[in-house]
């Protein structure tokens, strides 16, 4: 939970956010898995005023009914990669709502509160990311029992289930002035 370094290892088609006991480890080691991930949303420009967004990630199944919700908090070090020191980035202030049920083979919605909406970057890149809420941010042992999320990444082929944040925003207004010269 809260680990100096730790293991990139989905790289995958899929992602997990979980809270689980690896029970094919002889020692049942606790297990934590959180989702990060970076949106370009340079596009809005500075001037932008955001009134909503929401963080549509297309969830495959679920075990146990974990509680999720997004969080941030300069991640990842590089825009490319993650690295093993990412881990701790991800912060404890969530940045949306949680959710606690799931529809599965199909799209689901978290919906960012002010202290997500107010950390969408007009100018650069966003990041973010998805923790189990009860045992992960809660920094408790979910014993023996798993509470897993397995959702589709954008690395999946084709288009069909990336995750994609949705941003409501009035660009500012472009004002414009005739100029008439006279000699």
């Amino acid at each position: 939970r809260d680990s100096p370094s730790g293991t990139v290892g989905q790289t995958s088609t899929n992602f997990l956010v979980e809270a689980s006991v690896t029970f094919n480890d002889p020692l049942y080691r606790a297990r934590i898995s959180r989702y990060y991930a970076t949106v370009e949303t340079s596009s809005l420009g500075s001037g932008a005023t955001i009134s909503a967004a929401q963080w549509n990630v297309y969830v495959n199944s679920n075990t146990g009914t974990p509680t999720t919700a997004f969080y941030a908090g300069n991640i990842p070090t590089s825009q490319t990669a993650l690295t093993t020191f990412d881990y701790n980035n991800a912060g404890t202030t969530a940045w949306s709502n949680s959710r606690t049920s799931y529809s599965t083979s199909a799209y689901n919605a978290w919906t960012l509160n002010a202290t997500g909406l107010s950390n969408i970057s007009k100018t650069g890149r966003t990041s973010y990311a998805m923790r189990e809420v009860t045992y992960d941010v809660g920094n408790s042992d979910p014993g023996t029992n798993q509470y897993i999320l397995d959702c589709a990444s954008a690395d999946y082929t084709g288009t069909s289930r990336d995750p994609y944040l949705t941003v409501t925003y009035t660009a500012p207004a472009t004002v414009t002035k005739d100029v008439t010269s006279t000699a």
